[in-house]
């Protein structure tokens, strides 16, 4: 019985150690594409590498997974450049419009949020979709990603709500965030997301 423990106990901390692994190339990889041209490629990794993990078909270490990943979905820069560019420009909104005030001011707040919330879970949705076939034109991917999040609704909320608690422990803990927040977002997609397929879209 002790020994079942033990080796319970073994695993699961594989597996800690395998994630930890995540969450560090993905930040290097997505620094090496300085951010707002690696963004799919380095999410796609995560989420690929992630669901090896689980799935136990990580049989390389785990670099191996994860770059093989990238590179398979890197010549996804200009899409990656497009979301930055929409992220940024929503931010940017954000920030200003906080510096302001007034009835006009709360309603575009409100708007941006909304566009915010809706693109985020839309570059998740495109990214997992676009996992499961690469060579699928990407105006396609991003029909059908749109289609499914709304058909799908427990699981766009369960993600949004994911994301929000990410969001908010970058600002309590940066630390906890860099470590623990990729690969908990793996994860969340990992489970959230499994049943979301190309093939149930009816476009």
């Amino acid at each position: 019985m002790k020994k079942v423990k033990s080796n319970g106990i073994t695993v699961f901390f594989q597996y800690i150690y395998k994630f930890f692994k995540v969450s560090f190339y993905f930040w290097i990889y997505l620094l090496r594409g300085a951010v707002i041209y690696s963004l799919i490629p380095a999410f796609s990794a995560l989420f690929k590498t992630v669901e090896a993990i689980m799935e136990g078909k990580d049989e390389e270490k785990v670099k191996a997974v994860f770059k093989d990943a990238y590179h398979r979905f890197n010549r996804f820069k200009w899409q990656s450049f497009l979301f930055s560019f929409l992220f940024i420009v929503l931010y940017v909104s954000l920030y200003l419009l906080n510096k302001s005030s007034g009835s006009l001011t709360l309603i575009l707040t409100i708007l941006a949020l909304y566009f915010t919330v809706l693109l985020s879970v839309l570059f998740v949705y495109t990214v997992h979709l676009l996992g499961q076939s690469p060579s699928l034109p990407f105006g396609k991917v991003i029909i059908f990603s749109f289609v499914e999040s709304i058909r799908h609704f427990a699981a766009s909320l369960f993600l949004l709500i994911s994301l929000g608690a990410l969001f908010y422990s970058a600002l309590a803990n940066l630390a906890f965030f860099f470590v623990f927040a990729p690969f908990l977002l793996g994860l969340v997609v990992y489970y959230a997301l499994m049943k979301v397929k190309l093939g149930d879209a009816d476009l």
